[in-house]
This record gives structure tokens, C-alpha cells and sequence, in this order.
């Protein structure tokens, strides 16, 4: 399952790539969700990782949109426990230890997006 990385925070991001790429995760890294990049990447639905400065910074019903976007089977939210809608696909996860989290939640993640596809 592909993870698209949107996370503006450098240090946060180039860990993250590093500690999910090491452990066999398919990243890709986009400056934003309208970025034409990800129209020809994201072929099935995927997992949207954002910072909460990326959130913070567009209207607070945007997640909601974000969420109605069949590209993304999940949406995680780093650094922002308050920003994830009333969703089961929106998870809130501290950046400390964030990988380790996505990588024990993405087996589960990818055989539920492939049950829904079936």
C-alpha cells in the first residue's frame, strides 16, 4: 500500500521516509494533495500522512473533503490529535514513534482497502 507523505516539517519528514522506506513501506513525497504528481501515482486508495501545520493552514471543514476523496483509504494526522473529523480512516498520531505505529497499523490497513476493492 502506498504511504503519500505531505509533511512540511523536514526534519520530521526525512525520518519518517527514512524509518518507513527501511522497513518496506512504498513512500512518495508531495508539497500538496493537489499536486498533478499524485493523480498519476495514487492508482489505488492510499494513505494520506499530513503534519498539523499542513492542516492548520486550510479551513477547518477541509479534512471532511480531503476524507471524501476516494484516493485515501486512510488519513493520518501527526502532531495534531484535535484535527481528525469524527472518521474511523482519520488517525491522529504523535510524530514521535510514527512510523513504528504505521507500519504495525498498515498490514490491516491494506487488507481492508482490498476487501473494500474486491
Amino acid at each position: 500500500m502506498l504511504l503519500v507523505l505531505i509533511i512540511h516539517e523536514a526534519g520530521l519528514r526525512s525520518s519518517l521516509v527514512a524509518q518507513l522506506s527501511l522497513a518496506g513501506a512504498s513512500i512518495v513525497t508531495a508539497r500538496d494533495i493537489d499536486d498533478p504528481m499524485l493523480v498519476r501515482t495514487v492508482r489505488k486508495p492510499s494513505v494520506l500522512v499530513l503534519d498539523h501545520d499542513f492542516v492548520a493552514a486550510h479551513p477547518s471543514d477541509w479534512l471532511d473533503d480531503v476524507l471524501a476523496d476516494p484516493r485515501w483509504h486512510k488519513l493520518v494526522v501527526l502532531n495534531g490529535p484535535t484535527d481528525c473529523p469524527v472518521d474511523p480512516r482519520c488517525v491522529a498520531l504523535d510524530g514521535k514513534g510514527a512510523s513504528g505505529a504505521i507500519m504495525q497499523k498498515l498490514p490491516g490497513w491494506k487488507a481492508e482497502r482490498d476487501r473494500q476493492l474486491a
